[in-house]
């Protein structure tokens, strides 16, 4: 057997993917094994004919509890050391075989990984309808090296096999934690994932033409614990066992190849073409028909047409007036070729290796992957770029893309006149050369810019560089730092890879979202004017809407505390007798009183029903009407404060006194409530009352 192992390593991309759809799981939320999705393989592969599973393991599958469990939400596989079927050590291995297999889609497991000498845990797949080669390997570790993770793939013939893969170091024992291991599998494409880091990827254009590509049919998973064999070699005085992998979920999404538009352009400028003479499109979309796509002469020998076309590799060629005329020819290894074997035939065409946003081809001189001479305008000539030159046929490098900035300003407390400014290495950190906007008013400031590709330095500001400036220290997961002039920067990055980029919503200051804060905020209310029996606060925010019953605290004055988000901007208003009031005033935006919270507890000063101010009335302690929380109008106070009982049947009312001091006197021989005659209006009293109430007095 001839192995050819090319082993890649990549610089991990962060990136965001299109939308899935779950499609199927397994959660491990049972107490045994789902057999609608799984099966186990046991022994040692020697039924097979592969003993050691091919790769001289030295564990014995079984389907025993001890070894294949679920757990507290988890699929456990566990090895260990124990003599069975004439091997030292026993495991698990369970695959989906005939029951779950998917063609293309986003495959992923959230696993804790066992570690040391001799373990090999995988997660991987094999082809439902055929032997060996076509391996899809997600996830493999060896044990002595805990924190390295490798994605590969197996092709080829069982005599030549091609195994193209890559790694990742997590600079941490993938033991110590759960991680999400993940490909997502396109047509002629495929991604390895580590926690949503991509670190390697393989195009069916980087495979050599003799190794058939297996990437497009249905597969299978398998996930296992091996115990020594070839790679990790066999376990050591350093290996404890038992050891064990945990699975938290199995998911599969779907893969859904919405169609985008490809514009393929062609220049004809060095070709004889005589009149009446039309170029064609021919592919693999189009069955290579010859005169299915005619093209169209945009003049000065462009022809272009558009084509809709699902995700993938594309192969196709230009011809002149179809296969009997003037046909392109490739010599195999060309750089806008690939090459491909039927078994019989070898095929040289161009191709294109579409995503999921329209697709714009530069124009290439016929049977030739360069520009004509003639015609070579350079500009941007990619059609995603804001700068897109559709008469460009060379690509200068000037191509910018839209890149949405998102920053959270809720938690800083700004005022109205405040301004929120984007400052990078794409403005010279000018200080107000890019204000951001509120469009939503909901906190969220935002700003797109044009940007190059590449990797761009920034921070947010507000007021310039006369505010708030954000500070990280060195290390912070979302920033990079330079040194200059004995001075250290670090600063936010971003990396603009060729596509219009909206940059998820930072907290300032922070790599992550806003955390809220709680605060109380007591709202208080005078009604004294309208003597309401009832008030309530009616809150509107981006967190709490509703109505909130206010306590009546004497004087007209109504209370009440919420629990609210500081830093957020709030509208209220005050509802007394189930009617709303319509405040009028400095604080008022939009009919409803308006307030930015800040970040601590706060109480909102007293104002009047229905006004940003306090009430006007009488603020002298000695007024008959006073209200110590009144603006003082003389005018309003209506007479003399006075002391004294006011209860019109005691012995000693006071026609004259305004306010209760509780002195009032009653003779108990005139004290007709007095039903029972024990000289004290009680309990009593009311149950002599209630046992003779409805008769018939005389």
């Amino acid at each position: 057997m001839r192995k050819v192992l090319i082993l890649l390593a990549f610089c991990p991309l962060f990136v965001t993917a299109q939308d899935w759809s779950l499609v199927w799981s397994d959660e491990f939320d049972g107490t045994e094994l789902d057999i609608t999705n799984w099966t186990y393989d046991l022994g040692t592969g020697a039924q097979f004919g592969l003993n050691g599973w091919g790769n001289n393991e030295l564990q014995y599958y079984t389907s025993n509890e001890t070894n294949v469990f679920v757990e507290d939400g988890m699929l456990h596989i566990r090895a260990l050391e124990q003599s069975l079927g004439g091997m030292n050590y026993t495991s698990g291995r369970i695959k989906s075989l005939n029951k779950q297999y998917w063609t293309y889609g986003k495959m992923e497991a959230r696993m804790k990984l066992p570690t040391g000498q001799g373990l090999w845990p995988a997660f991987w797949m094999l082809p439902e309808g055929q032997f060996w080669p076509g391996e899809i390997d997600i996830m493999e570790i060896v044990g002595n090296e805990p924190s390295i993770l490798h994605g590969t793939t197996h092709q080829g013939t069982v005599g030549d096999v091609l195994s193209i893969g890559g790694s990742y170091d997590a600079g941490a024992s993938l033991a110590d934690d759960f991680h999400t291991y993940a490909i997502v599998w396109y047509p002629d494409n495929i991604e390895w994932y580590f926690d949503d880091i991509l670190y390697f990827s393989l195009e069916r254009s980087q495979v050599p033409p003799q190794y058939e590509w297996l990437f497009a049919q249905d597969y299978y998973f398998l996930l296992n614990v091996a115990v020594g064999g070839n790679w990790p070699g066999a376990p050591d005085a350093t290996t404890s066992f038992p050891q064990e992998m945990q699975v938290d979920y199995v998911r599969v999404y779907e893969y859904a190849p919405e169609t985008n538009p490809v514009t393929f352009t062609l220049d004809l400028s060095e070709e004889n073409v005589n009149a009446g003479d039309v170029p064609y499109l021919n592919g693999s979309f189009n069955s290579w028909c010859g005169t299915c796509s005619p093209m169209v002469n945009q003049g000065n020998g462009i022809w272009t047409t558009t084509i809709n076309l699902p995700p993938g590799i594309h192969e196709y060629k230009y011809v002149i007036n179809g296969w009997d005329g003037t046909v392109e020819g490739f010599t195999s290894g060309a750089p806008c070729t690939i090459t491909t074997y039927d078994g019989i035939n070898t095929y040289v065409n161009r191709f294109v290796n579409h995503g999921f946003e329209p697709t714009s081809i530069p124009p290439v001189c016929f049977n030739s992957c360069t520009f004509c001479p003639s015609n070579n305008n350079e500009g941007c000539t990619d059609i995603n770029a804001s700068n897109y030159d559709a008469n460009a046929t060379s690509d200068n490098g000037s191509c910018l893309y839209a890149t949405t900035f998102r920053v959270d300003m809720s938690q800083m407390g700004l005022s109205p006149s405040d301004q929120v400014h984007l400052n990078g290495t794409f403005n010279s950190w000018c200080g107000v050369c890019n204000q951001l906007s509120d469009p939503d008013e909901d906190n969220i400031y935002e700003i797109t810019l044009d940007l190059p590709v590449g990797n761009h330095e920034y921070k947010f500001t507000t007021n310039g560089w006369s505010g708030a400036i954000e500070y990280f220290p060195v290390g912070t997961s979302c920033t990079a730092t330079t040194y200059g002039n004995d001075e250290v920067f670090t600063n936010r990055i971003t990396q603009q890879m060729g596509a219009p980029l909206i940059l998820d919503v930072v907290c300032f200051n922070s790599c992550a979202a806003c955390v809220a804060t709680e605060i109380t905020v007591t709202f208080q209310v005078d009604a004294f004017d309208i003597d309401a029996s009832t008030m309530d606060v009616e809150i509107a925010s981006p967190f709490f809407t509703g109505l909130v019953p206010m306590t009546q605290q004497g004087w007209g004055i109504w209370a009440t505390d919420v629990t609210l988000n500081g830093g957020e901007t709030m509208q209220y208003r005050f509802v007394g007798d189930g009617v709303n009031e319509s405040p009028s005033g400095s604080c008022v935006v939009g009919g409803m009183r308006e307030l930015a919270l800040p970040l601590t507890d706060l109480t909102i000063p007293v104002s009047c029903f229905a006004s940003c101010d306090p009430c006007s009335g009488c603020n002298d302690p000695f007024g008959a009407n006073f209200n110590p929380y009144a603006t003082h109008d003389p005018n309003l106070c209506v007479g003399e404060l006075l002391y004294g009982c006011t209860y019109a049947d005691a012995d000693n009312y006071n026609a004259l006194a305004t306010v209760d001091d509780g002195s009032c006197l009653f003779d108990t021989a005139t004290c007709v409530e007095d039903i029972n005659g024990d000289q004290v209006v009680n309990a009593a009293d009311l149950l002599a009352f209630l046992a003779g109430f409805g008769q018939i007095c005389n």
